[in-house]
């Protein structure tokens, strides 16, 4: 999903931080796991926006996958503003936390592999 987001939006991606301070508090792969959440949040946000419609209650990863498929398909052939849609959650979490969020973008990131689905750390090591 990073991959995805990182192409279609580069403007989202977050410039390394400029001094040691912040690797210094978390760790360069704890920094690196918490930026890459709110990178695809923020790139699944932008990406709602090219949706045709809302998301359906209840969408599956799968079909959420396809939705982001075709809306970034969207904006890659129009280029131009964003369809005007309600506001839509992709890869809505179930709980609270950072640990539901990450549940729910790897559930969709899952679904947007063409290989087999893989099994993720819920937390940096």
């Amino acid at each position: 999903m990073w991959e995805l987001v990182a192409a279609t939006f580069p403007v989202l991606i977050l410039l390394p931080p400029a001094n040691r301070v912040a690797l210094a508090l978390r760790g360069p792969s704890a920094l690196r796991y918490y930026r890459r959440i709110l990178e695809c949040r923020d790139g699944l946000t932008e990406i709602a926006s090219w949706l045709t419609g809302p998301v359906p209650d209840g969408a599956t990863p799968s079909e959420q996958a396809q939705l982001i498929r075709a809306a970034v398909a969207r904006h890659q052939h129009q280029g131009a503003a964003p369809f005007p849609t309600p506001a839509a959650v992709l890869a809505a979490p179930t709980g609270d936390g950072t640990i539901a969020d990450t549940a729910a973008l790897l559930a969709v990131a899952d679904a947007l592999q063409p290989g087999p689905v893989t099994e993720h750390a819920t937390r940096p090591r």
